[in-house]
């Protein structure tokens, strides 16, 4: 505590001491007490120390005045010292606090300043380096601001962007949709998303996903900040997906479920019409002889011939290999019979494929005619028996053929016939351990007449417990592609029953499409795994004409087979096309001779002859024969001078459910 007797003494002190509060005694004889109040308070360091000035009663000051001054306190004399201790502490209390309080805002002040500080410098270098384009919009969505990255990516200069309109680069027709937004974020202050087209300075529209936000600026104007990320090659893409979702690669007509979808909408706008079923005759066969790419090429030509010969209002679309379906809108069955039959003349006038390699074709049609009271299913699967039906009356030199499905027309119900048959076939697949049977015939050797093998049999029977043989079901299922499928479940069902007799060796018939597949080798190893049968006890049988479109194939899986065990028969040689070329190239094990063969050398010399030659060039190759079709003792015996190795018929065994 610091005491001065005069005012010079007193400003002394003030000015070389730390001093927390002045007790100015106002009843000093050599200074007024309110000028030097009014000192103290011109001077900046001084001015916030608190002043308590001392007076008499009687003195004539104005206290009103002594506040105004700066004074804190005024204390009249004679005083109490309690009292005035108090008041001391009271005002240096206060002071303190006030020192705390500005000691606090300063130290706000200055991480606040360090936080914007970093935040700008945050904000410069994520819109210095980021792939989005930073923009900040008014009130009036004029461009307040805008990143660098606005002159390299859309190439605007920034001065140009600045002031700008911002909605006038947006495309017109995604404009009222996008102010929309942006007002509405700007009102409400929230944030919302938008994916809209964009102008560059090149005259490109771009794709961008703009994400905007409204907020108050400090002088509490509505701001938008808007980031905008360039989406335009993820939007291409994703075009070319949905497009591709509804369309054919191939040939870029409509596919499938593009075709299901417009034929359910006509049916619901219960409109006129007609569908379409048309293919390629003998299709398979060109891909076989000329090659996937010719066939290709074929299919390429015969989409456009087809798109271009229909207005608009109809639709061709491509479902899966050479079928392709038309849905033509608003015509009748005479202008649906004419409209068939001029597509076919002009694509049966044109050669088809690459110009080096152009093919004239035929085609097939089915059509069917729309009905309100049919959905869409039922129309093509009548538009597709009208195809079938149309092919089954086609041979080689005729036109093409045409098709119009009538519910009481006799060919029409056996291709009905021949559908039902596909749902019959799919029960049998799904629950192939009940409904297929496996008849075995056996194979015996020719001179012990002791078994051989037995051949495995197939027989469908249906809920009605009739058994249906393989005539009456295979023409629908080499129709509707099951082929496959049923040899599958033949083949589990086959090593099924050999398991329960393992002495049994069994031949099982494969198709010509089942040799073609190229998973099949892998499915028959995983079978014979599972199943632990043995591949030597396995025959596979495969028909000469089989081989004829797919040797390459044949031989792939005849060779990889062998290697692990099994063996194969060449079956039905000496019909068909017969080539010995296939019986040389093909590693198969046994030859079957085809039984029309077998069962003529009693009148035919000329079938003697050339069974003699089959079996004596299967011998030299290494390979043994079996006769089929031995149906009595005295085929048996010249087949005994022949000099086959196996026999099989009914005169040997006949075919039994084991």
């Amino acid at each position: 505590m610091l005491a001065a007797e005069s005012g010079e003494q007193a400003w002394a002190s003030l000015s070389s001491e730390r001093v927390d509060l002045v007790l100015l005694d106002t009843t000093s004889p050599d200074f007024n007490g309110l000028q030097f109040l009014a000192r103290i308070q011109k001077q900046a360091h001084l001015k916030n120390i608190p002043v308590i000035l001392m007076l008499v009663a009687s003195t004539p000051i104005d206290k009103v005045r002594a506040f105004d001054e700066g004074a804190v306190d005024i204390i009249v004399k004679p005083f109490d010292n309690d009292e005035l201790r108090a008041r001391v502490r009271s005002h240096l209390r206060q002071k303190k606090e006030q020192i705390d309080q500005i000691r606090a805002t300063r130290e706000i002040t200055v991480f606040a300043s360090r936080k914007i500080t970093a935040a700008e410098q945050r904000f410069d270098v994520l819109v210095n380096n980021s792939y989005d384009l930073v923009s900040e919009l008014d009130d009036g969505l004029f461009i307040a601001y805008c990143s660098p990255n606005h002159r390299d990516m859309l190439h605007y200069p920034i001065a140009q962007l600045t002031g700008s309109y911002w909605p006038e680069f947006v495309h017109p027709d995604d404009r009222d949709r996008v102010v929309a937004l942006l007002e509405q974020l700007h009102k409400s202050c929230t944030n919302g998303r938008v994916r809209h087209r964009f102008l560059d300075s090149q005259g490109k529209w771009r794709w961008f996903d703009t994400s905007g936000s409204g907020f108050s600026n400090v002088h509490a104007k509505g701001r938008l900040l808007l980031c905008s990320r360039d989406v335009t090659q993820l939007k291409q893409t994703e075009d070319r997906l949905d497009h591709l979702a509804l369309h054919d690669p191939l040939t870029d007509l409509g596919n499938r479920q593009h075709f299901v979808n417009e034929l359910t909408n006509s049916l619901a706008r219960n409109e006129s019409g007609a569908v379409i079923y048309i293919d390629l005759d003998n299709f398979k066969l060109i891909n076989h002889t000329q090659g996937v790419a010719v066939g290709d090429q074929i299919l390429i030509s015969l989409a456009t011939l087809l798109a271009s010969g229909l207005t608009s209002r109809h639709l061709v679309c491509r479902l899966e290999g050479d079928e392709f379906c038309i849905l033509l809108r608003n015509v009748d069955e005479q202008l649906a019979l004419a409209e068939t039959l001029r597509l076919l003349d002009i694509c049966s006038a044109q050669s088809l494929g690459s110009s080096s390699n152009p093919l004239k074709v035929s085609l097939s049609a089915g059509i069917a005619l729309l009905e309100s009271n049919l959905d869409q299913e039922e129309i093509r699967a009548r538009a597709e028996a009208a195809l079938y039906a149309a092919k089954s009356g086609w041979t080689t030199g005729n036109l093409s053929r045409v098709r119009l499905y009538k519910d009481d027309n006799e060919e029409m119900q056996k291709i009905r016939i021949s559908a039902q048959w596909y749902n019959r076939i799919k029960e049998a697949c799904r629950d192939s351990l009940n409904a297929f049977e496996i008849w075995y015939q056996p194979i015996r050797f020719l001179a012990s007449e002791q078994l051989f093998c037995e051949e495995a049999l197939l027989r469908i029977r249906t809920p009605d417990g009739i058994l249906h043989f393989p005539p009456e079901f295979i023409g629908a299922a080499e129709r509707y592609h099951l082929v496959t499928e049923v040899d599958r479940m033949v083949i589990h069902k086959v090593f099924n029953d050999m398991k329960m007799r393992p002495e049994l060796s069994t031949s099982i018939n494969l198709a010509g499409v089942t040799v073609a597949d190229p998973s099949i080798k892998q499915y028959i190893i995983d079978e014979l795994t599972t199943s632990g049968i043995s591949p030597t006890r396995v025959i596979f049988e495969i028909t000469e004409t089989s081989c004829i479109t797919n040797l390459a194939n044949a031989k792939a899986l005849v060779t990889g087979l062998r290697e692990i065990g099994c063996r194969f028969a060449l079956d039905d040689f000496g019909s068909g096309f017969s080539s010995l070329m296939y019986l040389k190239n093909l590693p198969v094990d046994i030859v079957k001779i085809d039984g029309r063969f077998i069962s003529r050398i009693t009148e035919s010399k000329a079938d003697l002859v050339l069974l003699r030659s089959i079996n004596d060039i299967a011998h030299l190759l290494g390979k043994t024969t079996v006769a089929e079709n031995v149906e009595s003792a005295h085929i048996l015996e010249m087949l005994q001078l022949v000099g086959v190795d196996y026999v099989q018929g009914y005169h040997i065994g006949r075919p039994k459910l084991k």
